[in-house]
């Protein structure tokens, strides 16, 4: 008896799993899909995921994505997030720093750069100084003591020095006279106003190794010269490329000076930037950033932000680094507005360290990436085993196609809870089994008795 009521027990426990099992992912379960378009055959391909996958995923880590096959099948992949390195630069390098006052090709030839391997030391001649301008024009930086890339530069100026703001060319080269640019026009600046400053002193370029720097001025100088310069060496993730989303932010209601942005996205944003409406515009800007629109504004950063017009074109600030997050509703906040920025809405610029998929190539091309849903999840797979000998292939996505369409991104309404009904059920079968069983041995245990 006991043993054909565990068995039924057992029987109606697998009847209910199976009723409500999931069942297997299609394209159609997912609201949009882009074709994966690979070189070469491969095992495995890797492809950076563009901004519009942020804006029709609902989940914040990309879970509502899939990869198909030819066939439909599912196919093993992975979402690989680059490491974000702290916001905050870090002191860079010292590098010897020469100013040039005339940017003739003589002048770089009366340059002569002796190395004492010796004692390490180095030293730079240049032409006569009694016949050069008060104000150079472009310097040259001694990179040769460094042994790793460059990520950044940092430049410095006298304490009090005047306002500007302008554009630095940078240059690299292994020989002086021989170079190749690296940034066309990197802002600078060093600006007043009301007692608040706005100082644009570093210059993110693409990793580069190099034994010599050249900076110049694109345009007019500034009224001051450099009095030293520093390198950042390269951190890890430094290679990994920026996405952007840039949207047009919405007055606030009753709240002269406040902006909202809606990213209708939530990637994991490291930066941002403003776009002011007007030229010669300089201000003081607070930036925050919530999850949701119930959710209250917090601090994500304070800084300036300025669009200036030159004789060498327009002149604008950098982006500004950020700790990441990933929340899609932001807020600009300026403490004075009044005419600081002038007629129109400022434009916000999220920019983020975009993360790869990485696909193994089983079945038949082409493959899909399937994304969008309020309801199916992908099933990621771990693909950090990957042997270093096989390395991916880079591969590009198609134009972006409708599966399911935009119904998929809406969560489905709230059905009965089979599985919960039916475990209810079989534990009150099962219980009402078990007082039957008991009562029927108290019957039988009350009749012996009697019996004796």
């Amino acid at each position: 008896m006991i043993r054909m009521t565990g068995l039924l027990m057992l029987s109606l426990v697998a009847t209910g799993n199976a009723a409500v099992a999931a069942p297997a992912l299609s394209p159609d379960d997912f609201a949009y899909g882009m074709p994966i378009i690979t070189p070469s055959d491969a095992a495995v391909y890797r492809i950076t995921i563009p901004p519009e996958v942020y804006q029709k995923t609902v989940r914040a880590d990309l879970g509502d994505t899939q990869v198909f096959n030819a066939r439909n099948e599912p196919v093993p992949y992975a979402i690989e997030q680059p490491v974000t390195p702290a916001p905050a630069p870090t002191p860079g390098k010292p590098l010897p720093l020469f100013p040039l006052h005339d940017d003739s090709p003589a002048s770089l030839d009366a340059m002569r750069v002796a190395i004492a391997s010796h004692d390490a030391t180095i030293s730079v001649q240049t032409g006569d100084p009694s016949s050069a301008p008060l104000r150079a024009i472009s310097y040259v930086l001694d990179a040769q003591a460094l042994d790793t890339p460059v990520a950044a530069l940092q430049v410095h100026w006298p304490e009090g020095a005047p306002d500007y703001a302008g554009k630095l060319r940078v240059e690299a080269g292994d020989m002086l006279g021989i170079w190749h640019v690296v940034v066309y026009a990197a802002p600078i600046a060093n600006l007043h106003s009301n007692g608040a400053q706005l100082i644009e002193d570093r210059i993110e370029v693409p990793l580069t190794r190099a034994k010599f720097w050249r900076l110049s001025w694109a345009g007019t100088p500034p009224p001051f010269e450099l009095i030293s310069a520093a390198a950042e060496p390269a951190a890890n993730g430094d290679i990994v490329e920026r996405s952007r989303l840039v949207v047009t932010g919405i007055p606030v209601k009753d709240r002269p000076g406040e902006f909202q942005f809606d990213l209708g996205a939530r990637p994991p944003v490291d930066r941002v930037n403003l776009e002011l409406p007007q030229l010669n515009t300089v201000l003081e800007a607070e930036i925050l950033s919530r999850a949701s629109a119930a959710d209250p504004w917090h601090r994500v950063t304070q800084a300036g932000f300025y669009r200036l017009k030159s004789a060498e074109g327009e002149l604008r600030n950098g982006a500004i680094p950020i700790g990441t997050t990933s929340e899609r509703f932001w807020l600009l906040r300026i403490p004075q507005p009044g005419s600081a920025l002038g007629e129109g809405s400022p434009r916000l610029e999220a920019k983020w360290r975009a993360p790869d998929l990485l696909l193994l190539a089983r079945g038949a091309a082409p493959f899909t990436l399937a994304y969008g849903s309020g309801s199916a999840i992908g099933s990621v797979t771990p693909l950090a085993a990957l042997p270093i000998a096989l390395p991916p292939v880079h591969a590009s996505f198609g134009a972006i196609t409708t599966l399911g369409g935009e119904t998929r991104l809406q969560k489905p309404p709230e059905g009965f809870p089979w599985k919960t009904g039916i475990l209810w059920a079989v534990l009150a079968f099962s219980l009402a089994l078990l007082a039957a069983m008991a009562l029927r041995l108290a019957k039988q245990l009350n009749k012996n008795g009697r019996a004796t």
